[in-house]
């Protein structure tokens, strides 16, 4: 037997199947997610068309209410964890060059630092860990962003603390080519 009631936001009567009772349902006028009793309401049983009422007096049925679960924010953790890739690679480049600036007496003057530079360059790890720090640095900043959109809820943080590791990290690439090409358009 159908439950009819009157939508509490807008006083519609509203009539919905009785497996819907004790559910979120839809208001077919106004749009409002509301609760329907588990029971047709007194009230609003008088005011529905009965069997013998004419046609021409619509009631209009509820419908369930489809309820949106927020989309989890991943891309705000996949952005933070891609910075911290980024991280730790800049770290061991850090230390790779502690290491072989060491070993070069002179490190001060701009022949050790050319010293310095080629063997970074030369050395086999110094590729792989660029191109893990660029790929790690450029999706954390896409997933960062991302994660910043209205779309995901939750671990907004995550997100800012990716996109700022990342964005940093960009920058301090993009001064490192800038350095680089100065130093070679005024050596060469």
């Amino acid at each position: 037997m159908p439950i009819q009631f009157r939508c509490p936001s807008c006083r519609q009567p509203i009539e919905i199947d009785d497996a819907f009772g004790g559910q979120a349902v839809g208001c077919p006028f106004c749009q409002k997610v509301v609760t329907a009793p588990t029971a047709s309401e007194p009230e609003a049983a008088a005011f529905m068309p009965s069997a013998a009422a004419p046609p021409s007096t619509s009631v209009e049925l509820g419908y369930p209410a489809a309820v949106s679960q927020p989309r989890p924010n991943w891309p705000a953790s996949a952005g933070l964890v891609a910075a911290g890739v980024v991280v730790v690679a800049v770290g061991i480049l850090f230390v790779l060059s502690a290491s072989l600036a060491s070993r070069i007496k002179g490190i001060e003057t701009s022949e050790g630092q050319s010293e310095l530079i080629k063997q970074l360059q030369s050395h086999p790890a110094v590729l792989p860990l660029s191109i893990v720090t660029l790929i790690a640095d450029l999706s954390g900043l896409v997933l960062s962003i991302i994660g910043l959109r209205p779309g995901y809820q939750g671990r907004k943080w995550q997100a800012a603390i990716g996109l700022t590791i990342c964005g940093l990290l960009i920058i301090v690439q993009c001064l490192g080519v800038v350095q680089g090409l100065s130093r070679q358009a005024v050596g060469g």
